[in-house]
């Protein structure tokens, strides 16, 4: 009697003392596993924290890229770029394959202006005997853009543009902060309300996609702000 007592006490003492070994186990493995999920989430925290971090830096040496590159000082880019935006599809067209075609009476200020800046590139004998040539040649500036002056004005064009391909390309593919893009960059984009960089030439040429889709974007963005308002009454 005394002995099935005990065996019977021994017993519960030992199936207690296995509950409550599994009991710690398992409370043990929730910790262990709620340390495991709390530090991926810290360290999810952290990657997202650094690759914003990545996209800001990007999108300001993309900033800083654009605005130290170019000369301001360049006259020839700034009237090439200004000539280039007054174009027709078909005086694009021309310029793309790099044939000379004819310009507007209207429009012969700013290609004097773009002629005068590449003149004043010239140096020594160069420069003395192309301003004895025009003087001689007509009184009358030529409305006729040459090859030579297609093949610079092409050169100028796809210069620009390919500037502004790498930054919208970054936008695109969400490398660089697609905020601060837009934010800083909106207005060599979109340089007037409804007009848009190149659009005439870019359209020509085929190319410059991502330039073409943030200009889209920016076209989207105008027309959701301009969405009718609901009539009041």
């Amino acid at each position: 009697m005394t002995n099935g007592v005990t065996a019977a006490i021994q017993g519960m003492t030992w199936t207690f003392t296995t509950a409550g070994i599994t009991a710690a186990s398992s409370c043990i493995t929730s910790i262990l596993t709620g340390f495991a999920l709390l530090s991926i989430f810290i360290m999810r925290k952290q990657l997202k924290s650094d690759h914003d971090r990545s996209r800001r830096e990007c999108a300001v040496e993309l900033m800083r890229c654009f605005a130290t590159t170019p000369d301001p000082t360049d006259h020839k880019r700034v009237f090439g770029l200004a000539l280039m935006n007054i174009l027709t599809s078909d005086q694009c067209k021309s310029l793309w394959a790099k044939e000379s075609f004819s310009i507007d009476a209207k429009c012969l200020h700013l290609l004097s202006a773009y002629r005068h800046a590449c003149n004043g590139l010239s140096t020594g004998s160069e420069s003395a005997s192309k301003k004895k040539s025009d003087s001689s040649s007509s009184s009358t500036p030529s409305l006729i853009v040459s090859v030579v002056e297609a093949y610079t004005l092409r050169s100028i064009a796809t210069s620009y543009l390919n500037r502004l391909e790498l930054v919208a390309s970054a936008w695109h593919h969400n490398v660089a902060d697609g905020d601060m893009i837009e934010t800083e960059f909106v207005k060599v984009f979109c340089p007037k309300d409804g007009i848009y960089v190149m659009e005439t030439f870019r359209k020509v040429s085929g190319v410059y996609p991502s330039v073409e889709r943030l200009c889209q974007h920016f076209e989207k963005k105008k027309n959701a702000a301009l969405l009718r308002k609901p009539p009041t009454g």
